[in-house]
């Protein structure tokens, strides 16, 4: 069955998630409303060399916080001590993880993994690289997953928007990888909050994402570096659908996205800026408050800039990634 929506859900009212105020000019208007668009979509992906150089890129660590539900596998008939950190893998599966507890009970016990490649099958032995082995008591528990995201620091660029006129706008260019093992659905939702707290979420200009295509896949790229030239780059909802697994030792198929922001007077005047970025994994919490009401907090990737300078004159090279550049929360 095939599911059509609005755009109402790319801005996260079907996630239940809060859907940022409007802030002058930028969410006011704009270009007219998107059609009807289904979710069921596989994305497009580009094939990029694993281990080829990154020019100007910032690469997420996807790891699981201590606070995520991890994927696990039991194991019983237990031959050799596991080793934090290393690989185990399923020799009839094929399937690998990393190590990151072992609930050590003699001979049987259960392995908590990251980095998890393939599903692990019930009754197969299990082994790591340089420590353990085992008997697989049970097959891979799926905890919290989540896609290896990348992307460069805000840009400027100035376009044409209709209704608007000649503007500035920031934008976010990205990258995002599925080593999950399966197809995931990816509904991103990007908020950009000012020092004082307020936040905007990112607006839907079709006409800009050419110019970021433009700018971004057609220059040559630095010796030994990944070439996107030509690959497709996805801007609000048609960036919405679901993205196949990348399977491939060397080469990881990526999904290449760009989020837009309207520079307008609230952004110009703020001193930093943090970007929210939101459906990068299924991992949530779910509290209670003293009502009875129930705070849903979805994992998501905070992103930290400095932005000094003139509040007229806001030029790209003023906006500085912080140090850390960025934190998983749950927001």
């Amino acid at each position: 069955m095939r599911h059509t929506v609005r755009l109402v859900a790319v801005l996260g009212v079907c996630l239940g998630g809060p859907v940022g105020p409007s802030h002058g000019f930028a969410q006011d208007s704009g270009p007219a409303p998107i059609p009807e668009f289904t979710l069921d979509q596989t994305l497009p992906t580009v094939q990029i060399p694993r281990r080829s150089p990154r020019v100007n890129e910032t690469v997420i660590d996807a790891t699981p916080l201590p606070r995520d539900k991890a994927p696990q596998v039991d194991y019983r008939e237990q031959q050799a001590n596991f080793k934090i950190g290393d690989q185990v893998t399923g020799q009839n599966s094929g399937a690998t993880g990393t190590i990151l507890a072992d609930d050590d009970q003699g001979l049987e016990g259960t392995l908590t993994l990251g980095q998890v490649q393939g599903v692990f099958e019930e009754g197969e032995s299990i082994a790591g690289q340089q420590s353990g082995s085992a008997t697989a008591d049970s097959a891979l528990r799926e905890g919290v997953w989540v896609l290896d995201f990348a992307f460069k620091p805000l840009r400027t660029r100035t376009i044409d928007i209709p209704n608007l006129g000649r503007r500035t706008v920031l934008y976010l260019y990205y990258r995002v990888v599925n080593r999950s093992g399966k197809p995931r659905m990816f509904v991103p939702q990007f908020f950009l909050e000012t020092d004082d707290g307020q936040r905007s979420p990112d607006v839907v200009l079709p006409q800009a994402v050419e110019v970021v295509r433009v700018r971004e896949h057609t220059s040559p790229t630095a010796a030994g570096a990944a070439s996107v030239v030509g690959a497709p780059l996805l801007g609000a909802v048609r960036v919405t659908g679901m993205i196949p697994p990348s399977e491939e030792d060397e080469v990881d198929e990526a999904v290449l996205g760009v989020a837009f922001w309207v520079l307008d007077e609230e952004i110009a005047r703020s001193d930093s800026l943090k970007v929210f970025v939101r459906g990068l994994s299924d991992g949530l919490q779910i509290t209670q408050g003293e009502d009875g009401a129930q705070d849903v907090r979805y994992k998501t990737l905070r992103i930290d800039f400095d932005t000094p300078g003139d509040e007229f004159d806001r030029r790209e090279r003023e906006i500085r990634l912080k140090t850390p550049a960025y934190e998983w929360v749950y927001d």
